[in-house]
C-alpha cells in the first residue's frame, strides 16, 4: 500500500507546484507533442524550457537545441508546439513555452514505464482458517499511477493491494494484476490455501494410490496370464501325447497298420533281390514303406514311442 501512497504524493506535489499545470502522461519510448495552449497568427521567437532550463530556442530561421534533447526534438514554428521523440524517464518534469516574449502555462509531462510483474505473499493463521494474499512489486513514481486488481477466473474480487480469504472463499486460485495507463502485468496463479486445507484434497493424495493400484493390477494380471498360458501349454502337450498314442495304436496309412510296418516281412511274401553291394530279403510291405516318406516317418515314430513305453 505504501507504493500507492508514494505515487499519489508525487502527483499531489506536481499539482501543488503549479495549479494551472496541464498534466500529460506518456509511455516510455513513445513520442509526445507539447502544445503551448494558445494560437498565434504569426510567431517570431520561441523558447521552450524543461524544469526552468532552456532546451530549444528559435528566432527567425535559426533554431538551437540543448542538452539531451538534441536529435530528439523538433519545433513546429507555425503553432509553437514541441515534439519530443524516444521519451525517457528523465524527460519527466515541467515544460513551459515563451512565445514572442509571452510566458505561457506550465505543462506537466509524466513519462511512465510498464509495470513490473507482481509477486504474491501469503500469510495465514495457525489453523489456516484466515489467510491474506498481498500483491507486491518494486513500484516507483516512474510507473505512474498504479492500480491493483485481484481476480479469480473472470471475476474481480478486490481492487486493493491485499486480499483476505476465509472459509467462505471457494475459488480454486487467485491472480494479482498491476495496471497503469499504458500497461498491465499479472502474478503467477496462487492456489486457494484455505480450500486445500478445508477439503483436505490434494491431487497427489489421489494420484499416488491410483498409480499404485494400477501397478498392482498390472502385475497380478501378468502373473495370471503367464500361469494360464503355462497351464494351457501343459494341457496341449498332454493332449498331443494322447493323440499320438491313440494314432500309433490303431491308425492306418494307405491300408496298412503301423503294427504291420514294424512287424517286418512275412515268410510267405518274401522275395529275393540282389544288388551290387549285398543280398537281402524284402517283403511287399517293406518295399512300400521304403518308397513312401510319410510311412517311414510314422514307422520311426512308432518305434520311438514303444521304446519310451517299454522304458
Amino acid at each position: 500500500m505504501s507504493a500507492f501512497w508514494t505515487v499519489s504524493a508525487v502527483l499531489l506535489l506536481y499539482f501543488m507546484q503549479n495549479s494551472c499545470a496541464r498534466l500529460i502522461l506518456a509511455k516510455l519510448g513513445d513520442s509526445v507533442v507539447l502544445h503551448p495552449g494558445q494560437t498565434f497568427d504569426s510567431i517570431s521567437a520561441i523558447i521552450w524550457k524543461h524544469n526552468m532550463n532552456i532546451i530549444v530556442e528559435s528566432s527567425g530561421t535559426n533554431t538551437t537545441y540543448f542538452r539531451s534533447f538534441i536529435g530528439r526534438c523538433s519545433l513546429d514554428k507555425t503553432t509553437g508546439s514541441l515534439i519530443i521523440k524516444s521519451l525517457t524517464v528523465r524527460d519527466t518534469g515541467h515544460y513551459n513555452a515563451e512565445i514572442d516574449s509571452k510566458i505561457l502555462d506550465v505543462i506537466e509531462l509524466w513519462v511512465i514505464k510498464p509495470v513490473p510483474k507482481p509477486t504474491v505473499f501469503l500469510e495465514c493463521n495457525k489453523e489456516k482458517t484466515l489467510c491474506d494474499l498481498t500483491c507486491k512489486a518494486n513500484i516507483t513514481s516512474h510507473f505512474g499511477p498504479v492500480r491493483y486488481r485481484w481476480e479469480a477466473g473472470k471475476n474481480v474480487l478486490s481492487r486493493k493491494m491485499k486480499l483476505s480469504l476465509t472459509k467462505e472463499n471457494r475459488e480454486h486460485s487467485y491472480v494479482c494484476l498491476l495496471l497503469n495507463p499504458f500497461s498491465n502485468s499479472s502474478s503467477d496463479e496462487v492456489p486457494n490455501p484455505i480450500r486445500h486445507y478445508v477439503s483436505g484434497f490434494h491431487p497427489a493424495a489421489v494420484a499416488v494410490p491410483i498409480a499404485l493400484l494400477l501397478l498392482t493390477l498390472f502385475a497380478v494380471g501378468g502373473y495370471l496370464r503367464h500361469r494360464k498360458e503355462t497351464k494351457q501349454a501343459q494341457t496341449d502337450e498332454a493332449e498331443e501325447a494322447e493323440r499320438t498314442a491313440v494314432t500309433l495304436r490303431g491308425k492306418r496309412k494307405n491300408g496298412m497298420s503301423l503294427e504291420a510296418l514294424e512287424s517286418g516281412p512275412k515268410p510267405s511274401s518274401a522275395r529275393r533281390f540282389s544288388s551290387a553291394r549285398d543280398l537281402y530279403l524284402q517283403s511287399d510291405d517293406e518295399r512300400w514303406v521304403q518308397n513312401n516318406p510319410e510311412l517311414r516317418r510314422l514307422s520311426r515314430e512308432l518305434r520311438e514311442f514303444r521304446l519310451q513305453r517299454d522304458i
